[in-house]
């Protein structure tokens, strides 16, 4: 079956001008010539004399050049709107080049020149996303090699004091020794699993969210308190730790790896801004199908113009929370600090 190629509604635009324009020419050439002939046949009856061939030829003639004078000027009257289209569709492909992808060609009529205006809205539109989206690629890049980064300060502290522990005999037996040594291996995996983690951001996508896995909620959070509360003292820190949750089963659908990010990270702002004149407190219960997490310490009065770091360090927490569907809200009143965690459980 052949198919037939379809007419192009421009041409039989510009074939329709041009047609109507020849009409007019001709109609009015006709028409000068009839006045011409008109003319001449009064003078010849009020004068009694014939005009000379030479004089008939030179009127015809006249009549035809007007009557081309008069299709030409009715062609550009007809084409003048599809000259000024194409004139703002170059002035503004020209702005878009010069970088404003905002601009935007109106649609006029249902021809080539305006599918040719659609399809240059189009592209425009998908270079501003493109260059948008690569924007905000680039920015939350940067921003996760911060919060890495950021991170990273967290277990490497506590490796250090843990080796300062063993260095300086900070320990009563051996079974002390091992268990500092044990803790402090582990903040060295860590510290090996986000450095992987910080290299990978710069190579292929850092944001991506681990696998997610039910976990016993009651469970997991016996044990970070304690690692927390057990770091925490080791520090000289009074904590205090009131749990709702000992009658209680739930599950949470998190990644572990990311949520142990989330206390280190506590853990260390605790460490570099609370009072230790003052018990951190910890509190955690259970509230319409939610988990609820509440953090507070005493801010050390030197560092409450220290903010950059903190900040970095509680988006990271923020980030984490936000993905795995949970909310972070923050509380500073007289002094104190509160953080409050909600998770969803399943």
């Amino acid at each position: 079956m052949v198919k037939h190629k379809k007419a192009s509604k421009l041409l039989l635009l510009l074939g329709k001008y041009f047609g109507f324009s020849i009409l007019c020419g001709w109609v009015c050439i006709l028409f000068f010539l009839w006045t011409a002939r008109v003319i001449s046949s009064n003078y010849a009856l009020k004068t009694g004399m014939d005009i000379t061939l030479q004089t008939e030829y030179l009127l015809n003639l006249m009549c035809i050049f007007v009557g081309i004078f008069i299709t030409v000027f009715v062609l550009i009257l007809l084409l003048q709107k599809k000259f000024s289209y194409i004139i703002q569709i170059s002035s503004i492909v020209e702005e878009m080049e010069s970088g404003n992808l905002f601009q935007r060609i109106p649609i006029e009529g249902e021809d080539e020149l305006s599918d040719l205006a659609l399809s240059i809205n189009h592209l425009a539109e998908a270079m501003s996303y493109n260059l948008n989206r690569s924007e905000q690629i680039t920015q939350e890049r940067f921003e996760t090699i911060a919060v890495l980064s950021h991170d990273l300060r967290t277990p490497l502290t506590s490796v250090m004091s843990y080796l300062q522990f063993i260095r300086d005999g900070q320990y009563s037996n051996e079974d002390q020794l091992h268990l500092y040594a044990e803790r402090a291996y582990d903040k060295a995996n860590r510290i090996k699993e986000m450095s992987d983690s910080l290299f990978n951001s710069c190579v292929f996508d850092g944001n991506k969210t681990g696998m997610l896995e039910r976990f016993d909620g009651t469970i997991f959070f016996r044990n970070a308190l304690s690692d927390a509360k057990s770091f925490l003292e080791d520090h000289g820190f009074k904590v205090s730790i009131v749990s709702l949750l000992d009658n209680y089963v739930f599950y949470l659908l998190i990644d572990h790896r990311k949520m142990s990010r989330l206390f280190e990270n506590i853990i260390s702002n605790i460490q570099k801004y609370a009072d230790h004149q003052y018990p951190v407190e910890f509190k955690i219960q259970l509230k319409a199908q939610k988990v609820i997490f509440y953090q507070t310490n005493k801010i050390i009065e030197k560092n409450k113009k220290v903010i950059e770091s903190h900040m970095i360090g509680l988006k990271s927490v923020e980030k984490l929370i936000c993905e795995i569907g949970g909310s972070l809200s923050i509380l500073e009143k007289d002094d104190f600090f509160t953080l409050e965690i909600q998770l969803p459980i399943c």
